[in-house]
């Protein structure tokens, strides 16, 4: 997957005659790529009819626009394709149905939050589930058909929904969900991981029938991807989508989740957020912007802003639904525009010491609680807490390659050990972030950190610089 700028637009939301003039209000921004989610409950009509032909829900004249500007579209499927949708974005007959539910060990429904209320989580072991998502990813794409070729990324998947549940790492009692033998905390959680992967890929299959490569399917998983079993599963064959996590996770929180999004084989295409619907807990566009800059210290190069443009419902959008430019819109343009000065090159690794394995033994050993991991993502909370610093590398397959460090020692060190490198001396002696990246004019350390003081590193060149809390820089690290 190439590299990704782009912002979405609420297509629903806006008026039809104005889609000029938002696409070229986004274009002006520097934005090069749409990001279009389609809302299956906007478009199901019941039976497996579907509307793409009403003004507001016709994608393909929408993608006129894009093609006529010289632009690219990325395309959001879900089901559930962004937060903050009525009913997660799914029609009110497969939301009441109860055959479809998730359900838990008491057989009741498992329900997750959307909007001002609780809704029954649909079950992904669900074979009418699955065949109902299909029947809808298959249907949109038949939309998207003369436009194909305007369509770098189609995303499939769940998105961040979690559901409230009986108990600590209960899984999916539906009658089609397989039951592990003997039932256990991890057996759960590995039945739960296959369910989903199978769901994911049945949908990406569907992607692939439809004309699409492999490479341009992007699956979404709920909750960080580094907490999920799923991703180590499905990263050697697919890219995955993830949303940064809020400004209340914290900068290491952040940080770990980024590197560990740019590490997956396939890349991972991150949502960072310029608003949010009026459900959601309302966030300083300043906080929104300094998450954004400190994933693209970390080196998100592929990223996509929501909300691009929006009408109603929906709080700082980047350009009203006239495609005018908002205040804070100059901020983020100037932001993206700086994207390009963080340094590309060769990332020198370590590989860390967590598997999929001690990963899923980690989640099964939390305190008994009802509470769902993806609540705290919600919340804008970081997992640290509850996980440390735990994130996925190789698994016992070998399917995740070695992963950028994300914890460095404070004092000198060699990040690979068959070549010697500039190294860096922090004082006083605090942990920071770091990326250290060979590019042609020689090394380059990117540093970031949250404690209370500033730190001053001294560089192989004698160089002193004073990394300021939460404000990462680049640092010229020295020849190779």
């Amino acid at each position: 997957m190439r590299a990704v700028r782009a912002a979405s637009v609420a297509l629903a939301s806006l008026d039809p005659s104005r889609w000029s003039r938002v696409v070229d209000g986004l274009a002006g921004l520097g934005f090069d790529t749409l990001d279009l989610p389609l809302v299956w409950r906007d478009h199901d009509r019941g039976g497996g009819r579907f509307d793409f032909q009403s003004p507001r829900l016709n994608v393909a004249a929408f993608l006129k626009h894009v093609e006529a500007r010289g632009l690219r579209a990325v395309v959001r499927l879900g089901p559930g394709p962004v937060e903050g949708l009525e009913a997660l974005g799914l029609p009110e007959r497969v939301v009441r149905d109860p055959n479809l539910a998730s359900r838990t060990r008491r057989n009741n429904p498992r329900v997750t939050p959307a909007g001002l209320r609780l809704v029954p989580l649909p079950s992904r072991a669900s074979r009418g589930y699955r065949f109902e998502s299909r029947q809808w990813v298959s249907a949109a794409l038949r939309a998207l058909e003369p436009a194909r070729g305007l369509v770098d990324a189609v995303l499939v998947g769940e998105g961040r929904a979690f559901s409230w549940r009986d108990e600590a790492c209960d899984g999916d009692h539906h009658p089609d969900a397989v039951r592990p033998e003997p039932e256990s905390p991890v057996g759960w959680l590995r039945a739960s991981a296959t369910h989903e992967a199978e769901y994911l890929e049945a949908l990406a299959q569907a992607v692939v029938e439809a004309g699409f490569g492999a490479d341009q399917v992007v699956l979404s998983v709920s909750g960080p991807l580094s907490q999920s079993p799923v991703v180590p599963m499905l990263a050697p064959r697919f890219a995955f989508a993830t949303s940064a996590p809020g400004p209340r996770a914290g900068l290491r929180a952040i940080w770990r989740e980024m590197r560990f999004a740019e590490a997956l084989p396939r890349g991972a295409l991150v949502t960072l957020h310029a608003g949010a619907t009026v459900t959601e807990a309302p966030v300083s566009s300043a906080h929104r912007r300094a998450v954004a800059e400190l994933a693209f210290a970390a080196g998100v190069e592929r990223f996509s802003v929501h909300l691009g443009a929006a009408g109603d419902g929906a709080i700082g959008a980047l350009v009203n639904a006239e495609g005018e430019p908002r205040p804070h819109a100059a901020r983020w343009q100037e932001l993206v525009a700086q994207q390009r000065r963080w340094p590309r090159g060769t990332e020198w690794t370590l590989p860390l010491s967590h598997t999929q394995e001690s990963l899923t033994a980690r989640l099964a050993a939390l305190p008994p609680s009802g509470l769902p991991l993806g609540l705290f993502q919600s919340l804008g909370l970081g997992l640290d807490d509850f996980l440390g610093a735990a994130v996925l590398t190789e698994s016992d397959s070998g399917v995740l390659p070695r992963v950028p460090l994300v914890a460095p020692a404070v004092e000198g060190y060699a990040v690979r050990a068959e070549r010697e490198f500039p190294l860096l001396r922090v004082e006083p002696e605090v942990p920071v972030m770091s990326r250290c990246v060979a590019t042609e004019a020689g090394v380059v350390w990117v540093l970031a950190h949250d404690h209370s003081e500033a730190v001053t590193v001294t560089t192989a060149l004698g160089e002193r610089v004073a990394v300021a809390p939460g404000r990462p820089v680049a640092v010229a690290g020295g020849a190779l």
